[in-house]
């Protein structure tokens, strides 16, 4: 099993890439190798994560000023709950992108499956987060 967190940063792997090109590359897979799309993937969920952890700190926050008034009162704080309802939905969001990565009979799709799956989770986190906030 590969471990995700021990990939190269994607910027490492675009170095001397301007952002266009990049992006041109990613976007449209025109010319690009397995390596290329594997990468892009990567990218796209660095960009998404980027989002997700401020949409999770803004939570949090909103939380932590709640819970001023719920310690006044002596009631549990909400903030405590958020923290590991986060670390539980990661360990979901892992745990399902290893499933369906490693359920594929393709191994070459396997990194191109993983990231996809990554940011896909992750967007829907910050979709459920931000109605949450509202």
């Amino acid at each position: 099993m590969f471990d995700y967190r021990e990939f190269v940063p994607s910027a490492a792997y675009f170095s001397g890439h301007t952002r266009v090109e990049i992006d041109l590359l990613c976007n449209t897979g025109k010319n690009a190798s397995t390596s290329d799309l594997e990468v892009c993937g990567e990218r796209r969920f660095e960009q998404t994560s980027a989002e997700l952890e401020v949409t999770v700190k803004s939570i949090e926050k909103a939380y932590r000023n709640g819970d001023v008034a719920l310690k006044a009162d002596d009631d549990p704080i909400a903030s405590a709950y958020f923290v590991k309802a986060q670390k539980a939905w990661q360990d979901y969001r892992e745990n399902q992108c290893y499933v369906e990565t490693y359920s594929l009979a393709v191994a070459s799709m396997r990194y191109m499956t993983f990231w996809d799956c990554m940011a896909r989770i992750a967007k829907e986190r910050i979709i459920d987060l931000q109605s949450i906030g509202n």
